[in-house]
């Protein structure tokens, strides 16, 4: 019967939401509504850098939502403020989008133009590629780093390809956000895999999709919860952050917001492959 998917669905909402301070009533509206709403109104990623740190991204058509560690990005319609959240410490910052310019535990990859792939394989040239079973578009170029940022990554980039993917929905704000975050200000779509090549030739995964699948989600999911108090300055909120994890009071990279976790609990049993197919 139908019945009992759809019972589990508005259970799941209310699991999801129980952390964000939401209170009874609005909880079983929201699990109503849920219940009925359409599919793919969000899509949740997982990545992973070549130094194993991990990113979630929560993308709907009104707003994103970037969780790494204890730190969390928040912004949606209609404003786009972009929200920083603390989750050990319960504090937030708030700026505007145009103020918010990325993080420092986020790699930046600082690619502004990029070209299409030429790709030589006669056998795929007419089949889209894919990366945790999504159409991505592979652009490549050559980077032009400064020798601090070079002596910083460990190498000299001779060729960077990006695997990015449009298919989501969203609004341009949302994917401004991802943008500023990654450093991808002249990229369309989301970066799904970042592949840098050293002048020898050897091939870094600087970035890669472990799997990406949709879920049905209501608003409240990307409000800051009232739990939170405001912290003293971006400076001040990244300042605990850092303290924490150098004290050894979280795993870095390995914590995830409660709410986050509810809903990934159900990812597929075995990671998909990401290496680019077609």
């Amino acid at each position: 019967m139908r019945l009992r998917p759809l019972i589990s669905a508005a259970a799941g909402v209310f699991l999801i939401l129980s952390a964000t301070g939401v209170d009874a009533k609005r909880l079983d509206e929201t699990a109503v509504k849920a219940s009925s709403r359409p599919p793919k109104d969000l899509w949740l990623i997982s990545q992973k850098t070549d130094g194993g740190i991990n990113y979630t991204i929560c993308v709907s058509k009104g707003a994103v939502k970037f969780v790494t560690g204890n730190l969390a990005v928040i912004a949606k319609a209609p404003d786009w403020k972009v929200s920083l959240l603390n989750e050990r410490t319960k504090l937030y910052w708030q700026m505007p989008l145009s103020d918010f310019t990325g993080l420092a535990p986020v790699e930046n990859f600082d690619l502004k133009q990029l070209g299409p792939a030429v790709d030589t394989n006669d056998e795929t040239k007419d089949d889209k590629p894919k990366v945790a079973k999504r159409a991505v578009e592979k652009l490549e170029g050559k980077p032009e780093y400064s020798a601090e940022k070079a002596k910083k990554m460990g190498f000299t980039p001779a060729k960077v390809t990006v695997w990015t993917c449009s298919d989501i929905q969203a609004d341009p704000q949302a994917l401004d956000v991802l943008a500023r975050l990654y450093g991808t200000s002249g990229i369309k779509g989301i970066p799904m895999q970042v592949q840098m090549e050293t002048a020898s030739g050897e091939k870094i995964d600087c970035l890669k999709t472990e799997w990406c699948f949709d879920r049905n989600l209501s608003p409240l999911f990307f409000d800051v919860s009232k739990q939170f108090k405001k912290a003293k300055s971006q400076a001040d909120l990244m300042a605990k952050l850092n303290a924490s994890t150098a004290r050894g009071e979280l795993k870095p990279h390995e914590a995830v917001s409660p709410h986050v976790k509810q809903l990934i609990k159900n990812k597929p049993a075995k990671p998909i492959a990401t290496s680019p197919s077609p």
